[in-house]
């Protein structure tokens, strides 16, 4: 959700209201002015994305649902890459973030948000074949008399 809050922003100014609204919508507010005791409104991509602490950043929910895969997968440990394509995904999009120098971030802010996007839609359905088999469904009929 995060993300895509920052993506109903991403075409405004960085000196735009709006942002501080991006905050709010988060509950990142007090947080965001006890940690840098100020508003500049070029930290707030950031901290919504990159924040390792701030339990509502896109970093740390994507650490805790890697964290979260890893406890669900009962499969034996694999000597090379990941168990699953989730986990992959997921590691990958972490990764991205974790090493990604802040400055670079708001240079191609929108590509940013829209990649991460799309990984997260990618989790979701592979966590949907990992772990929920659906089933056709089973059309039934009367019997036929004859």
């Amino acid at each position: 959700m995060v993300v895509r809050l920052l993506m109903s922003r991403v075409s405004d100014r960085m000196s735009s209201p709006g942002w501080l609204t991006v905050q709010r919508c988060a509950g990142a507010q007090d947080t965001y002015l006890r940690t840098y005791q100020g508003a500049s409104d070029a930290r707030v991509a950031r901290f919504l994305l990159m924040d390792r602490l701030f339990p509502r950043s896109a970093f740390h929910a994507l650490r805790e649902a890697e964290n979260c895969l890893q406890q669900l997968d009962n499969r034996p440990t694999v000597r090379v890459g990941a168990k699953a394509e989730a986990l992959r995904l997921l590691g990958r999009a972490r990764s991205e973030l974790e090493f990604l120098r802040p400055d670079e971030l708001l240079d191609d802010l929108p590509a940013q948000l829209l990649g991460l996007q799309e990984c997260i839609r990618d989790v979701g359905e592979a966590v949907s074949l990992q772990y929920f088999h659906a089933a056709p469904w089973v059309a039934w009929t009367a019997p036929e008399v004859g």
